[in-house]
């Protein structure tokens, strides 16, 4: 004979989802609150608020059990912000306040608190993080293994672009076959240029990008510029300027792609499709957008479209190759922010 357990019921009334939401959001303002009223610890005698700009080696707050130190911070005692040093500490210098602990910036940039994470981020970043829509230009590095290319995107590590995230060369959409996968060396192979856009991030930082449309693809006949990726400001990436400042009339269009990865493109526009003879004229307008690129990014400027015809206009006296010269270059830029 089974036994039959029987469960006493509850003496409160089932919570509903619609209370369960309201408690729970209660419940997180409670917390929030008794956190700390100006996103910092109440009790530390330090505290910096979200997206303050620190310094490197600024005191953020006092270690306490609610709050945890994230990337580009450090834990230090309280004795080594004084100069007593820790080998001649005594008994009556070791106090619960020299004793304590606090959280330090180790570079500059802007904190940014998540619940209790306290991290900093680096105001200039050496490498592109990567950001989903951005247009980045890439480098083919390796195909495969599998259906996909690894590509260089000025990142941390490597990124990767799949076979089912590009656009056929004949611009049919239809499912790649095993054939297709087959013939990728004939549609990328290593040291190719590409323009993409950037569809999503791992969580171990790896890079997806994809063509979304017939703007992206294949580069070639151009001048690929490599500048920190914080200096390209974040406005419209493809550029096509139909006169150069500075040039011969009628000289020809310039492409540029300000990609947000640091990697610049800049080409001489064909005037008709698939073709790649240009006038030394036309060679000498890319020519000109190209050094006004590197003497923006040699005087950390901000690189954009208005800041690029700023400086070929401002240089328009002085030929392409004496922008490579810094007294020439400070001097055209000057000009050109003024």
């Amino acid at each position: 004979m089974n036994a039959c357990i029987l469960v006493p019921a509850s003496r409160h009334a089932p919570l509903d989802t619609e209370s369960f939401v309201r408690a729970t959001g209660r419940q997180q303002k409670a917390q929030d609150a008794e956190m700390d009223d100006t996103n910092g610890p109440t009790n530390g005698p330090v505290t910096v608020t979200d997206s303050q700009l620190v310094t490197p080696g600024e005191v953020l707050t006092m270690v306490d059990n609610r709050l945890t130190h994230g990337h580009c911070t450090r834990i230090i005692p309280a004795y080594e912000l004084s100069s007593i040093s820790p080998d001649v500490l005594t008994e009556q210098q070791a106090t619960p306040e020299l004793l304590s602990r606090y959280i330090r910036s180790t570079v500059a940039g802007t904190v940014s608190r998540i619940n209790s994470l306290l991290t900093v981020v680096p105001s200039r970043l050496p490498r592109y993080r990567g950001h989903t829509g951005d247009v980045v230009v890439g480098r083919i590095i390796a195909v495969g293994p599998g259906p996909r290319w690894r590509i260089d995107l000025n990142a941390r590590c490597f990124g990767v672009m799949r076979l089912s995230s590009i656009l056929l060369p004949d611009g049919v959409q239809r499912r790649k076959s095993q054939d297709d996968e087959l013939q990728m060396r004939t549609y990328f192979k290593e040291g190719d240029l590409f323009s993409a856009e950037v569809q999503s991030i791992g969580h171990d930082s790896m890079i997806s990008v994809h063509f979304r449309n017939n703007k992206f693809g294949k580069l070639s006949h151009g001048t690929l510029i490599t500048v920190p990726p914080h200096l390209v400001l974040r406005s419209i990436q493809f550029t096509s300027i139909p006169s150069v400042p500075g040039s011969e009339h009628n000289s020809g269009a310039v492409d540029v792609i300000l990609s947000l990865n640091g990697y610049i493109w800049v080409a001489p526009k064909p005037m008709e499709a698939g073709d790649s003879d240009f006038s030394p004229a036309h060679r000498l307008a890319a020519a000109r957008v190209c050094a006004a690129i590197r003497a923006l990014a040699s005087h950390e400027r901000m690189i954009s479209n208005q800041s690029i015809l700023m400086v070929c206009e401002a240089s328009a006296s002085y030929s392409p190759a004496s922008l490579s010269r810094p007294e020439i270059a400070a001097k055209v830029i000057a000009e050109a922010i003024r």
